[in-house]
């Protein structure tokens, strides 16, 4: 009979993301992450695998909790812009908050390990194509309610949407203050008119 976890998997898996999302995977050890989640080497290799596979299932729950949260919020609205704005104004928020600086944990995986990692990549790509696709369903309301032209492509508005998330993301790690953010999502939020 095999022996019960003395741990719940997920919480220690939340506990691996974050850490993950504080230091990026080169920065992070494995006994950081023993420490963090609170489990002995055995119980983290036995339950999620090695490091890389650990990372793997931190990013894909990462994408469950953005995808139900702030991309579903965006994909589900009745609105059109002001979705879009609401969007961009948590991410704002986020950034300016006191964990802002952690950024995006899809953003730094990208920037560290997407270029030379296959399946890392292909698990950033799927965030950013959930959220082109929100934002492409919120193109298309604003453009059904008479807020953004109908004759513009919803699918190069959602992509230079997306680009600007990303950015803004990566410029939020830094010592950019709140209002250089505000007065970026607004210029964004102008180009879409």
């Amino acid at each position: 009979m095999p022996r019960e976890k003395e741990f719940e998997p997920d919480v220690a898996l939340a506990d691996a993301m974050d850490l993950f999302w504080e230091q990026g995977y080169e920065a992070t050890s494995v006994q950081d992450l023993v420490d963090r989640m609170g489990i002995n080497r055995f119980s983290m290799y036995d339950t999620f695998g090695n490091k890389h596979d650990l990372f793997i299932k931190a990013l894909e729950r990462y994408r469950k909790e953005t995808t139900s949260g702030p991309i579903g919020e965006l994909k589900n609205s009745p609105e059109g812009l002001n979705a879009i704005r609401d969007y961009f104004s948590t991410m704002v928020d986020h950034l300016s908050g006191p964990g802002g600086k952690k950024s995006c944990l899809m953003v730094n995986s990208l920037a560290e390990k997407a270029a030379c990692d296959d399946e890392i990549s292909t698990c950033v790509m799927e965030n950013v194509t959930c959220l082109e696709n929100a934002f492409r369903r919120a193109i298309e309301r604003a453009q059904a309610l008479g807020e953004i032209k109908s004759d513009r492509s919803p699918d190069r508005l959602a992509e230079f949407l997306v680009t600007n998330a990303f950015g803004i993301s990566v410029l939020g790690k830094g010592p950019i203050n709140r209002s250089r953010l505000e007065s970026t999502v607004d210029t964004v939020m102008e180009a879409l008119e």
